[in-house]
C-alpha cells in the first residue's frame, strides 16, 4: 500500500510500479530487489538491519497502542532479525513472544 500512496504522490518509476502490482506472495529474494531498486530511484538510503529492526519495532509498539494491531498481529510481523538492546525493546520483543509460535522466550536477547 506504501508503494501504491507513492504512485498517487507523483512518483512514477517503472520499478515502482512493477512493485505496486506485485502480488504479496511473490518471491520474497524477487520483491526484495525490486524494493532495493525503488529505493534507489527516489533516492533514499536503504537502513542497515538493526536501524530496519529498531523501525519495526516502533511501528508494532505505536500499532499496539492505538488498537491497530493485537499482540497476535505483533507476534506475527515481527522479524526475528531485529536485534533488541534496550530494556523497552526486550519488553515488547518478550509480550510478543508470548503471542508467537515462533518465539520461545529462551530464544529472546538477555
Amino acid at each position: 500500500m506504501l508503494v501504491a500512496h507513492a504512485l498517487v504522490d507523483g512518483c512514477d518509476y517503472p520499478s515502482l510500479r512493477e512493485l505496486a502490482g506485485m502480488p504479496r506472495r511473490n518471491d520474497e529474494t524477487e520483491i526484495r530487489e525490486l524494493y532495493v531498486r525503488v529505493l534507489h530511484a527516489l533516492d533514499i538510503p536503504l537502513p542497515d538491519e538493526e536501524t530496519a529492526g529498531r523501525h519495526l519495532l516502533v511501528s508494532l509498539a505505536f500499532g499496539l497502542v492505538k488498537r491497530e494491531l493485537s499482540p497476535k498481529d505483533v507476534a506475527t510481523r515481527l522479524s526475528m532479525t531485529v536485534a533488541a538492546r534496550p530494556r523497552e525493546e526486550t519488553r515488547l520483543i518478550s509480550v510478543a513472544a508470548d503471542y508467537s509460535e515462533w518465539i520461545s522466550p529462551d530464544e529472546l536477547p538477555g
